[in-house]
């Protein structure tokens, strides 16, 4: 008995001890449990609070690109009114310019010609291509069919054959002489004439060192079609 008293009295006193200590690593394990619940919680939420800061850091930045105004054309997107108003694009030529024609009444007939004539064709030298010069070549090429024995009639009658061959002329001359067959450097050439003559002032209409006319240097719309082409082959 003694040693079963023993042995009973060492039980009793080692089974609360153990249901203490038990107890007591139960609830440090809840209570370690809920602290990394918490602890993960919050770094999800921070990640998911940094990932939408992020997504709408990149959304500020993409509508600040949109309306940040291009290098090249010099205004924001949609703003396209402010280039075709300015003096500058009423000035120079483009490729829609190109293909313009109007119908100008020669002595020979209607002729459709450029509204942009090449290099060294100005006013004097359209007159005497497409009026005088006409209607000298007709008379010539009478005068070397009659050999002086046709009447006044019959050379009427060639003089009348001979005007569509000559309109005719003309309107292939016009052609031929218009700007848009000119190369890239020719069209330039021509810009930069027509920028010097209207930013440059009445009593020195070639003033290339004028400030108005060095801003412009290079034309912009030589730029813009820089740009468009990036566009394009992009």
């Amino acid at each position: 008995m003694r040693i079963g008293g023993v042995v009973l009295t060492i039980w009793i006193e080692v089974g609360p001890l153990s249901r203490a200590v038990a107890s007591s690593s139960s609830q440090s394990a809840f209570h370690s449990s809920a602290v990394v619940q918490v602890a993960s919680f919050r770094r999800r939420r921070a990640r998911a609070v940094q990932k939408e800061n992020l997504a709408k850091r990149a959304e500020r930045e993409k509508l600040a690109e949109a309306q940040r105004p291009h290098v090249v054309v010099g205004h924001r997107p949609g703003a396209e009114v402010k280039w075709t108003n300015c003096d500058l694009a009423k000035v120079i030529i483009t490729e829609k310019d190109l293909e313009e024609t109007e119908a100008v009444d020669c002595p020979l007939g209607s002729v459709a010609m450029p509204k942009h004539l090449n290099y060294g064709v100005g006013e004097r030298e359209k007159e005497m291509v497409f009026d005088t010069l006409p209607q000298l070549s007709a008379l010539h090429t009478v005068a070397s069919l009659s050999h002086g024995n046709l009447s006044m009639t019959r050379l009427q009658e060639r003089h009348d054959e001979v005007i569509p061959i000559e309109r005719f002329k003309s309107r292939m001359l016009a052609r031929v002489i218009s700007l848009k067959n000119a190369n890239a450097k020719g069209i330039a050439f021509e810009n930069r004439r027509r920028i010097i003559a209207a930013f440059s002032e009445p009593s020195n209409p070639h003033d290339t060192g004028r400030p108005e006319v060095q801003g412009v240097f290079p034309p912009q719309s030589q730029r813009r079609n820089i740009c468009n082409t990036r566009k394009t082959n992009a």
